[in-house]
């Protein structure tokens, strides 16, 4: 039986998606595919059935199976029940691809740890010959981290990179962050091979509202992809799209070990999928798979063609080391916008040598802010082009700390995830790397912090944007408080406490400390600044800030959080 017949999400799913103008109506001579799992009832891959075991539906009129393949992703074979197959492919493109995207923004320290230890046994008991798998995190990331794989130490360090943030985001929040990464490694899955699979691991989040629903699904049906999720609650939604809930990664890989694509005529908005053999379960989507994505309006030049790419796709990107910094911050001036810093690896980039010995580099780099229902990445809201000419030992410098490149991104309020991008003019490399941000309302009055600006003395590597220090060092930071409640004689008072994490656990947490400001009364920008002086004794490692403001003064309880993070380095 299918899983989401009767399903009040996927009735809503179509009739949005039968009235947008990218979903087509049904067209005569033309020919659609859907895929599907079929499962006993111990959980295991059903072979063997033919066209007349399924019964597909479209506007409630029976639709025939033309065309059937069934593809064993662990044998890497394909089998056809017809004359021509459903879908061609080779045995290499017929493999397991999943695509773990883990909720590090609001999931405790002990679930990520066990999250952790969930996804180091499917690296090493669920990965077979041929299978690809990538981690993505909701908090953000490099493009080099979340690359699809069959390493498994490169695995290991995508997920040895999880870590505790400190928590303090609301529910709300984290859900969107949570959907929009499910989005984002939807869009980048379109142009691989087969079925894949998305594996959200998180806690009970609040489902995607109607239209990131059906966003969401549009994705997965382009990429044939299945929405998996490991928490339980309202299944629904995740079964409306080929997947399940209450999936764990073991499962999800006993359940993608093999699956069918079925080939029919014409091009609905919407079907249905039963199979009618007694005893098995399966899952399928609510949309024929490789609906067409929504025609682009702008059409890039070559230079912003190569940017938009790495910044559209989790998995592109790759073959130039780049990190980003996102700093969000709120002036009377210029309202509240996002400094994005971007660390390029010099090693990366191409050069000519002129005659003076002087190295001369040229580079773009851009950033956009999307969102769920922004669908693809058509335009970089902020670029900068880039031409360096070094001498030899300001090259080699560059070599060994980088360089940075500063962008600024404004839209007033709200959830974005910043997707940041550079291309190498003269090879065509790019990098890529993504930040989940929220920017708050000023005029709401709510309590909130701006971003955590850290910052040593030596240069490129202890700058805001790499922030990596040596055990000993004299560490400045700068955040502003907003909103903060204020007596009749214009003072507001505040109480901060800071905490540090690595791997999971609380190293640091200091004891409250009282800040109170002064006058001018009428002032809701407060800035706080001051200096931590790292123990000489200090591990290496990455280091999670965390700190908490409490609004002393406020007539109702008010807080705020705000995280940064840094390494050490021997």
């Amino acid at each position: 039986m299918a899983h989401y017949t009767g399903n009040r999400m996927v009735v809503l799913l179509a009739a949005l998606l039968a009235a947008s103008p990218a979903a087509a109506a049904e067209q005569p001579g033309a020919v659609s595919l859907v895929d599907a799992v079929a499962l006993d009832s111990a959980g295991r891959p059903v072979s063997g059935l033919t066209p007349a075991d399924f019964e597909i539906t479209a506007a409630g009129q029976p639709v025939p199976v033309i065309r059937l393949s069934y593809f064993d992703t662990l044998r890497h074979t394909a089998a056809t029940a017809t004359e021509l197959p459903a879908l061609e492919l080779t045995p290499d493109q017929i493999h397991r691809t999943t695509v773990f995207v883990v909720d590090d923004l609001c999931l405790p320290a002990a679930e990520l740890a066990r999250i952790r230890e969930e996804l180091d046994g499917f690296v090493a008991g669920s990965l077979a010959s041929g299978d690809v798998a990538a981690v993505l995190r909701t908090s953000g990331g490099t493009a080099r981290s979340r690359q699809l794989t069959a390493d498994r130490l490169r695995l290991a360090g995508s997920i040895a990179e999880i870590q505790y943030l400190g928590g303090g985001i609301s529910r709300q929040t984290c859900a969107v962050a949570a959907w929009t990464a499910v989005g984002y490694a939807l869009g980048g899955l379109a142009p691989f091979h087969g079925r894949k699979s998305v594996v959200l691991l998180s806690g009970d989040l609040p489902q995607p509202s109607v239209n990131a629903a059906a966003e969401i699904a549009r994705r997965a049906a382009t990429a044939m992809a299945a929405l998996y999720q490991e928490s339980p609650s309202r299944p629904s939604f995740a079964e409306s799209t080929g997947g399940a809930a209450g999936a764990a990664p073991g499962r999800v890989a006993a359940e993608t070990a093999a699956y069918y694509v079925l080939a029919f005529p014409g091009k609905p908005a919407a079907i249905e999928v039963r199979v009618r053999r007694p005893g098995i379960t399966l899952r399928t989507r609510a949309l024929p798979a490789g609906l067409a994505p929504v025609n682009l309006l702008h059409t890039p030049d070559a230079p912003e063609a190569a940017l938009l790419a790495a910044a559209d796709s989790p998995f592109e990107g790759n073959a130039i080391g780049l990190a980003v910094t996102t700093l969000f911050n709120n002036t009377a001036a210029d309202g509240s916008y996002v400094e994005v810093l971007c660390h390029v690896d010099v090693r990366d980039l191409s050069y000519l040598r002129d005659e003076q010995g002087r190295y001369r580099l040229e580079f773009v780099a851009g950033a956009a802010a999307a969102t769920i229902l922004s669908g693809s990445v058509t335009r970089l809201s902020s670029m900068r082009d880039q031409a360096l000419t070094l001498t030899a030992a300001e090259y080699q410098r560059a070599l060994r700390e980088g360089v940075v490149v500063n962008l600024r991104l404004a839209w007033g309020s709200g959830s974005r995830d910043v997707r940041a991008a550079v291309a190498d003019v003269r090879s065509g490399r790019t990098g890529g790397a993504a930040a989940f941000v929220e920017t708050r309302d000023f005029l709401s009055g709510t309590l909130f912090l701006s971003g955590i600006a850290l910052q040593g003395s030596a240069g490129v590597s202890e700058s805001p944007a790499v922030r990596a220090f040596r055990p000993g060092a004299s560490v400045t930071f700068v955040y502003n408080i907003y909103n903060a409640a204020a007596d009749k004689e214009g003072r507001s008072r505040v109480t901060v406490r800071a905490q540090l994490f690595a791997g999971g656990r609380t190293v640091f947490t200091g004891q409250p400390l009282t800040i109170t400001f002064e006058p001018p009364a009428g002032t809701r920008r407060r800035q706080v600044n001051g200096r931590i002086n790292l123990d000489s004794t200090i591990g290496a490692g990455r280091y999670i800030l965390h700190l908490s403001v409490k609004d002393e003064l406020s007539p109702v309880a008010a807080a705020a959080t705000q995280f940064t993070d840094f390494t050490v380095e021997p």
